[in-house]
């Protein structure tokens, strides 16, 4: 079995303000996909990819988020660490906070609320190989306006990122999974509420920024008809 030996931060402290009607006030991440809470799904994913550090991002509702995952049955050799924000800091700060406890030179991060089936060792062979500082993975474009829109030159270096933008010939979309090098992630400032997406991606913040192309879509919970899509594809997994 392939272990990484990469970490693996989890982005799991969004209000999930339009997910209000199927899980009221709770958590999202926590909420029951075919019978389990759907951190819990990703987290043994996660393992079955090879990852034994994963480091949880967590802000509203961490401590119901806490208490579901170590009553969880998760593997005794997978290390869950929880990195807690007491304000609200935006993706990015998230990242930037949950760093003091990386062990790796390379992180890998995802959104705590999609599922995404890609090859994380390829990911990371492509990252190195194009000697990159981020690298996100990026599917063909449909018609979804929500998630970042991309456009790589024939090298897979990021020309554009935004958030919203006219789908045209050639455009990605982003799968919500990221490769960041620590010295990347140290140019977020820390303690200050700030965006991976809008302050950083889409103002091309970092140097060496590569897209990883992969067939694998993002399955995500983050309204009511995906979070109904979601329960249908991830029972038949």
């Amino acid at each position: 079995m392939y272990i990484c030996e990469h970490d693996l931060i989890l982005l799991s402290g969004g209000l999930g303000t339009r997910l209000r009607e199927v899980i009221g006030e709770n958590q999202k991440v926590i909420a029951n996909v075919d019978g389990v809470p759907f951190l819990v799904l990703l987290l043994q994913h996660a393992y079955k990819q090879g990852f034994r550090r994963v480091i949880l991002a967590l802000g509203y509702h961490a401590d119901h988020v806490i208490q579901i995952i170590e009553h969880s049955n998760l593997p005794e050799d997978l290390e869950v660490i929880f990195s807690v924000e007491t304000t609200r800091l935006g993706t990015a700060g998230a990242i930037r906070l949950a760093s003091q406890y990386i062990k790796s030179k390379t992180v890998f991060v995802q959104n705590g609320d999609s599922f995404c089936d890609i090859d994380y060792q390829k990911m990371l062979e492509h990252h190195n190989a194009k000697d990159a500082d981020v690298t996100i993975a990026v599917s063909h474009a449909n018609d979804r306006k929500d998630v970042g829109m991309i456009q790589l030159d024939r090298c897979s270096n990021i020309i554009s990122f935004s958030e919203k933008e006219n789908l045209i010939d050639g455009l990605y979309e982003s799968s919500g999974v990221y490769i960041m090098n620590q010295s990347a992630i140290n140019i977020i400032p820390l303690n200050e509420k700030s965006s991976i997406e809008e302050d950083f991606f889409a103002k091309k913040v970092f140097k060496k920024f590569i897209g990883y192309v992969s067939m694998s879509k993002a399955l995500d919970i983050g309204t009511k008809e995906r979070f109904t899509q979601a329960q249908t594809a991830l029972s038949l997994t």
